[in-house]
């Protein structure tokens, strides 16, 4: 894990200097996020900037970066264009790799918090579609699981 110290928080309208793109993942404690949007101003189209937020996180000693390796990409969907770019991406490497992209039963399954019975029954409950047969050839171990 590569962890490094933010200094400040800027908006990805502005161009990087170092040709880092930075993407903040949103995992945020709601007790803290509760009453702080009351600080700030919103924009003339009447939105709040998520980089405000980071800000206030920045500035409570909230925040941490963590560069983001090889293999992982980040999907905006704050568009029409890119969400449907966000999609095509993920059907194409579902569709080649056999895989779902963050399958909350999978990933439950896979860390030990469900067992494969669980997993099955979940499975079983929604069997008439693509969704469910995945979840059934799971616990067939048709579809292979490699740690890194």
């Amino acid at each position: 894990m590569n962890i490094m110290t933010l200094i400040t928080v800027i908006s990805l309208a502005v161009a990087f200097s170092n040709g880092i793109a930075t993407i903040i993942m949103y995992l945020r404690y709601l007790q803290v996020v509760r009453g702080s949007f009351a600080v700030f101003k919103a924009t003339a189209d009447g939105e709040i900037e998520i980089t405000d937020l980071n800000m206030l996180y920045l500035n409570q000693g909230q925040l941490q970066v963590e560069v983001l390796g090889r293999g992982v990409a980040w999907l905006d969907a704050g568009t029409h264009e890119s969400l449907l770019q966000a999609a095509n991406f993920v059907h194409a490497v579902e569709e080649r790799q056999g895989m779902m992209i963050s399958c909350p039963e999978e990933i439950a399954y896979r860390l030990g918090f469900i067992d494969a019975d669980q997993l099955r029954q979940l499975g079983k409950e929604m069997e008439s579609n693509e969704y469910g047969q995945y979840l059934l050839r799971l616990v067939k171990e048709e579809i292979p699981f490699h740690q890194s």
